[in-house]
């Protein structure tokens, strides 16, 4: 009995070429491909290559492979509505069938993983060997991923029903902000590529990802503080120590100490007299006194003292000229100009027309 496999060792040669050309396919076109547009491609390799084997014995090998083409075109474009077509979440706002759920989830993950990507190629070397992920940067609501999804699903619609728009621009001082201004354009380009996107798919993946970040910043309810919890936190940051304290009066025990004798207090007096309170420790006794100083001032009103002073008569005025006339009311004598100087004269003046 001939073994199965006799086909594909006779037709060895003849099937290594569409082979080839299908690994070739699959490694660099089907990486490329969304989940939508495989089953067109898959029914088409597969239909032609099954209608040019038929048509190979007869020689219309082409001729066939075209008619299989065309077959599996559309038969793979009728699987596609059934790809994803389940239902999993249900709202007022609209479902999310599983082809939009797995899309929402792959362009959540690059657009964290471009965030993380972009951040740290605006590093330099040494800022690498202990980067600070820019965790407030990321997208995310906190909650565990399907529900995360849902809530982005849900506040990107309550965006639209506002009129949030993202432009270009909010996208580029997005990025910038998180990256300090410090990614280059080589980077950006580089980063684009390593997640396989384009830098118009990074745009529409961080525009729908911040539309609905700015509506769930919009709509989520603003909670205030108590003034307890403010006092709270400030003691918690300034408060170093804490005391119990009790004020109990003098008075209610003076009577159960007798009162010193004149002797005792002498002694006291001798004892202290040169000491300052404190000085020998907290709380101390001591009675010398810092050094004082005893001021004594006149204060004398200068009207009633002016009434006081007779006025002065000619004869005085006339006798202090005279005593003074030679140090405080004489001119000062012009000294006489050096030999052979000049004295400056004034420019003439034109005469009058």
């Amino acid at each position: 009995m001939a073994s199965p496999l006799e086909l594909f060792r006779k037709k060895q040669k003849v099937l290594m070429v569409p082979l080839t050309i299908l690994a070739l396919f699959a490694f660099i076109v089907m990486d490329q491909l969304t989940p939508a547009q495989f089953p067109p491609i898959a029914g088409m390799l597969l239909f032609g290559f099954v209608f040019w084997y038929l048509g190979r014995d007869r020689g219309k090998g082409t001729q066939f492979a075209v008619v299989g083409i065309v077959i599996g075109f559309f038969v793979g474009y009728l699987y596609i509505p059934k790809v994803g077509a389940e239902t999993v979440v249900t709202s007022t706002a609209g479902n999310i069938d599983m082809r939009q759920y797995q899309e929402m989830v792959q362009n959540r993950q690059i657009a964290n993983q471009f965030i993380m990507r972009s951040y740290m190629a605006s590093l330099t070397e040494e800022e690498q060997q202990r980067p600070q992920p820019p965790r407030g940067a990321m997208f995310g609501f906190g909650r565990d991923m399907e529900d995360d999804i849902i809530l982005e699903y849900l506040f990107r619609k309550e965006a639209e029903k506002m009129n949030l728009i993202v432009s270009d621009d909010a996208i580029s001082n997005y990025i910038s902000r998180y990256t300090n201004n410090k990614l280059s354009r080589k980077a950006f380009q580089e980063t684009c590529q390593q997640l396989g996107k384009t830098e118009g798919q990074i745009y529409d993946i961080f525009r729908d990802q911040l539309q609905a970040r700015l509506a769930f910043q919009m709509l989520r309810p603003e909670v205030s503080l108590t003034p307890d919890q403010y006092w709270n936190f400030y003691k918690k940051f300034n408060v170093r120590e804490e005391l119990e304290l009790v004020a109990l009066p003098v008075k209610d025990f003076e009577g159960e100490v007798p009162a010193p004798t004149t002797a005792e207090k002498k002694a006291f007096f001798e004892t202290y007299k040169t000491v300052f309170p404190g000085e020998k420790g907290p709380g101390s006794p001591g009675l010398r006194q810092p050094q004082k100083v005893q001021v004594e001032y006149l204060m004398a009103d200068y009207v009633d003292t002016e009434k006081q002073v007779p006025p002065v008569t000619d004869k005085e005025i006339a006798a202090f000229y005279e005593d003074n006339k030679e140090t405080l009311y004489k001119n000062n004598t012009i000294p006489d100009l050096p030999a052979g100087s000049t004295v400056p004269t004034a420019p003439e003046l034109p005469a009058p027309a």
